[in-house]
Formats: C-alpha cells, sequence, structure tokens
C-alpha cells in the first residue's frame, strides 16, 4: 500500500472502520481522492470491505475480544470459559490468527 493508489484506499478504510472515537464516518475529501484512482465499481468493493471490517469490529465487541489481541489457539474472551477446539490446536507460523490447524 506503498502507492498514491494504495493511500487513497486505505484513508476511506481507516475513516470507515472507526468505532471507538464516534468518527462521522468517510469525508468527502477521503472519497474524492479515491476516486482519481478507482472506478465505481472498485470504490463499491471498497465499501464492501469497509462494512465486512466493521462487522468483524462489532463481532469483537460482542465477545469481548479487543481489536489486535488475537492469540492463536486462544478462545474469545466472554465464551463458556470451558476449553474448546481451539484451546486444543497447535498453531504453526504461516496460519493467520483464527485459523485451526492441526
Amino acid at each position: 500500500m506503498g502507492t498514491d493508489a494504495g493511500r487513497a484506499a486505505l484513508e476511506p478504510a481507516g475513516q470507515g472502520t472507526r468505532i471507538a472515537d464516534a468518527a462521522r464516518g468517510v469525508t468527502d475529501e477521503a472519497w474524492a481522492n479515491a476516486a482519481k484512482h478507482y472506478d465505481v465499481d472498485q470504490l463499491a468493493a471498497l465499501v464492501c470491505a469497509i462494512a465486512l471490517v466493521n462487522a468483524s469490529n462489532r463481532g469483537n465487541v460482542t465477545v469481548q475480544q479487543p481489536a489486535g489481541d488475537c492469540r492463536p489457539g486462544r478462545s474469545p474472551a466472554g465464551m463458556t470459559g470451558q476449553p474448546s477446539r481451539a484451546d486444543s490446536v497447535q498453531h504453526r507460523p504461516g496460519h493467520g490468527c483464527g485459523e485451526l490447524v492441526e
């Protein structure tokens, strides 16, 4: 994302996913800058990606899983407190957080 186009996509994504500080959404300036680099279909895909991240953020809040606090093999806080399948699965390098690898 070191290109002008990448930065133009990151600005609306960053503004559109902020939930902790009552952000008002993506500014007109950020959309105008993104529109210099992306067509309408690509901007629509960006909106969908932002919405997906927001849904994930809300899910994390629901299960009391702070963003950035993912530790492989650990169940989300606030669940039953009983060991889960994820608690017994070994994490291997190269696999993302939340992926179960046996």
